[in-house]
């Protein structure tokens, strides 16, 4: 039961993006996953806990904010993600396993890029002339970009699984529209982190793997080559490649670059910082500073913005406390497919922590669901590990009371 809920959730985060279905599942995954908590007295792994202190500490911005109404709209999406990520992780960890959560975040993906298709947006968005950025569901180019972003992570977790060469054919291929579905949103964010996000799967999780075997030095740079060539292909027959000349590129016309607006967000936000350096002005309440009535566009600037340089600290804890978690299981299980995942999880975490320069994960409902995903699987193999060690330990002790 819970299985199929945290499926139909994930998936929903695609497809039904901002409605109240979606909020109904959650409530229902949420309230199903709470009851079985308080009734089997389960623990929370650290990385909950300091996310939990986070919210506790955001709370002191109801004495500091200017505008207490976007301080509450805010606080009650942290919530929101709060107890989903409190769910997430529980049955993650209770199922012991985090295929279920990588098949949802793949068919959301395909879901997506499939209804944008249908809808012949993604056709439309292959023509530079017509500037078009397609958003999906989602009704913003940058969500839909990061959701397809995602799908890939999931797409190259069962590449990981060595499936037959049909079942990596077909990989390939959604892989490949996956992409053709970040060019044609023109994101240049998500593009960016396609191509780290690929570079740092390579280096992670088959660094070794090729060191060991010098004949695959040439398939790797054969798929150098390909981003090469993509990224060309990009910057000289898209809408993204027009969007990336205009900015890195001097216009002799205009002479300015698009990006301004967000430069100065960065600059507002490294004031308010300044200004309000230990609590911040409150949760939702940068956007009700800025000139531009926009948030940060970065999540380092909204965190710290909003709750301050102690709720910096806390709030990127817990990113720090899974890369421990993930070294630490590393250390101890040495199978190639375990192996193979904490790269691929090591990367994403990367990726995601470089593309959070443009964007706030603080609010993102996606990002959560995925470290949630990874939180609650390495949890469950670290507490197979402690318990492993605990029977070793009674093994020993009754040995020595034997002899």
């Amino acid at each position: 039961m819970f299985g199929f809920l945290l499926a139909v959730f994930i998936i929903g985060t695609y497809i039904l993006f901002g409605k109240g279905q979606l909020l109904l599942i959650g409530l229902l995954l949420a309230g199903g996953y709470t009851l079985y908590f308080l009734k089997e007295r389960k623990s929370l792994p650290g990385e909950l806990v300091v996310y939990f202190l986070w919210c506790a500490w955001s709370l002191t911005g109801i004495a500091v904010c200017p505008d207490k109404e976007a301080f509450f709209d805010s606080l009650l999406v942290v919530f929101q993600i709060i107890i989903m990520s409190f769910a997430i992780i529980g049955i993650t960890e209770k199922r012991g396993s985090i295929g279920l959560n990588y098949m949802a975040l793949a068919i959301g993906g395909i879901l997506l890029l499939g209804i944008s298709f249908i809808g012949g947006e993604v056709q439309a968005g292959l023509s530079v002339a017509s500037k078009v950025q397609v958003k999906g569901l989602t009704r913003n180019p940058n969500y839909y970009s990061y959701g397809l972003l995602l799908s890939v992570i999931a797409l190259l977790y069962f590449w990981g699984l060595k499936p037959s060469w049909k079942a990596r054919a077909v990989l390939g291929l959604l892989m490949g529209a996956m992409a053709l579905g970040i060019l044609v949103s023109a994101s240049r964010k998500a593009f960016i982190g396609f191509l780290l996000l690929i570079l740092l799967w390579l280096w992670m999780c088959y660094r070794k793997f090729v060191m060991q075997r010098l004949y695959l030095i040439i398939p790797m740079i054969l798929i150098l080559i390909g981003l090469g060539l993509f990224t060309d292909y990009m910057l000289e027959n898209t809408y993204m490649g027009k969007r990336f000349r205009k900015d890195f590129v001097e216009d002799p016309i205009h002479e300015r670059r698009t990006d301004h607006v967000r430069v100065s967000l960065y600059k507002e936000g490294l004031h308010i910082i300044m200004e309000n350096p230990l609590f911040g002005v409150g949760l939702g309440n940068f956007a009700v500073l800025s000139k531009h009535r926009l948030y940060s566009h970065s999540d380092y600037i909204e965190v710290a913005s909003s709750t301050g340089i102690i709720g910096f600290c806390i709030y990127f804890t817990v990113y720090l406390q899974l890369w421990r978690r993930l070294g630490r299981v590393k250390k101890r299980l040495h199978g190639y497919f375990i192996q193979y995942n904490i790269g691929l999880a090591k990367a994403a975490i990367i990726t995601i922590l470089v593309l959070a320069l443009g964007r706030p994960n603080i609010y993102s409902n996606a990002t959560w669901v995925f470290l949630s995903s990874l939180i609650g699987y390495f949890w469950h193999l670290e507490r197979k590990i402690e318990l492993f060690d605990r029977y070793q330990a009674h093994l020993r002790h009754q040995q020595r009371d034997l002899s």
